[in-house]
């Protein structure tokens, strides 16, 4: 394997060639017939591929997640999504036991 084709979050190689760019898509494109049809993953791949390269190329050092825009909005997502399921669990909580409450008083009048 070619030095700085994987930029794992450790990577301290340089940034990877051209090269490295176009046997990934090889690679890509040597994966079974069944991928051809694969809802534009390949596509994603390839775009992520190329942005980690950009970015390597601009720093010129280690691929660095806190200075990745798209993985930041991804973790921004991924906290806003948790926060909404947190207060919709809290909310269903709420109802719960307002539900509680009340069930004893209607009890006795039916």
């Amino acid at each position: 394997m070619q030095r700085g084709c994987s930029p794992a979050p450790s990577c301290t190689v340089s940034p990877p060639a051209p090269s490295c760019l176009l046997r990934a898509r090889r690679n890509l494109d040597c994966r079974d017939e069944a991928a051809a049809d694969d809802g534009g993953r390949r596509a994603a791949e390839l775009a992520k591929w190329r942005r980690v390269v950009r970015l390597l190329a601009a720093t010129g050092g280690p691929y660095d997640p806190d200075a990745d825009a798209v993985v930041q909005e991804e973790l921004a997502e991924d906290r806003r999504r948790e926060e909404a399921e947190r207060q919709r669990r809290q909310e269903q909580q709420r109802v719960a036991d307002r539900a509680d409450e009340l069930a004893p008083a209607s009890g006795g009048t039916a």
